[in-house]
C-alpha cells in the first residue's frame, strides 16, 4: 500500500503532483479553502475549510510526514504545525521560496526529490 497525497492546495505544483500521484494509481486529497475551490479538478477530492489555520492544523494531524517543494508565507506555518504534531518534514534544496532560507529549524533539506521522498519513507515506517 502507497501514501495518499494531501495537500494545502491545487494550483501549480500541486495539480502536477496530483496528476502524477494518480498516475502511479494512488489517492490524494486537497484540503482547499473556499477561495481555492476548482469544480473543473474533479478528479481530486477537495475538503473545503474556511479558515487557513485551520486548515494547516487539519493537514498536520491527518497526514504521516511533508515535503516541500518552494513554499510561500504560508508554508512556513504549516511546516511549524507540522514540526509541533511531531511529524517529519523536509524541502527540497533549489526549489525557492521559503526553502531558500526561511525553513523552521527541525525541517530537514535534501538535494533531489528522489531522497527527500527515501527520507520521508524512512522517517514514517521508523515511526511505526
Amino acid at each position: 500500500m502507497g501514501y495518499i497525497l494531501h495537500a494545502g492546495n491545487i494550483k501549480g505544483t500541486f495539480y502536477f503532483a496530483f496528476i502524477g500521484h494518480r498516475l502511479a494509481f494512488g489517492k490524494g486529497v486537497a484540503v482547499v479553502e473556499i477561495k481555492d475551490y476548482n469544480v473543473k479538478c474533479s478528479h481530486i477530492k477537495q475538503t473545503i475549510i474556511d479558515d487557513k489555520n485551520i486548515k494547516h492544523l487539519s493537514i498536520a494531524q491527518t497526514c504521516q510526514g511533508a515535503i516541500v517543494i518552494g513554499g510561500g508565507k504560508h508554508s512556513i506555518h504549516l511546516i511549524n504545525c507540522l514540526l509541533n504534531s511531531n511529524k517529519p518534514v523536509v524541502a527540497i534544496k533549489h526549489t525557492h521560496g521559503i526553502v531558500a532560507n526561511d525553513l523552521p529549524k527541525g525541517c530537514e533539506v535534501k538535494s533531489n526529490l528522489l531522497t527527500a521522498i527515501l527520507w520521508l519513507h524512512h522517517k514514517i515506517e521508523n515511526r511505526k
